[in-house]
């Protein structure tokens, strides 16, 4: 959540009940590649095995949020 905030990213996270993360970024072209390596090293003491991206409509997110 604070990657995204830093590089003004909107949208969310969340953790789903299977373990994966869910997350919806919006942000500009230039940031969104750097929010994308950033996912794939993940937070410190995190695991990452795989991150899967997927390009759709924006939704017009304001900001980003932890959602539960």
């Amino acid at each position: 959540m604070r990657e995204a905030q830093r590089l003004g990213i909107n949208g969310y996270v969340k953790n789903t009940y299977s373990g994966d993360v869910e997350l919806w970024a919006e942000g500009q072209s230039d940031k969104l590649p750097a929010f994308l390596k950033w996912l794939n090293r993940g937070p410190p003491l995190s695991r990452v095995d795989s991150v899967e991206t997927e390009e759709k409509t924006a939704l017009g997110y304001t900001k980003f949020s932890l959602e539960h």
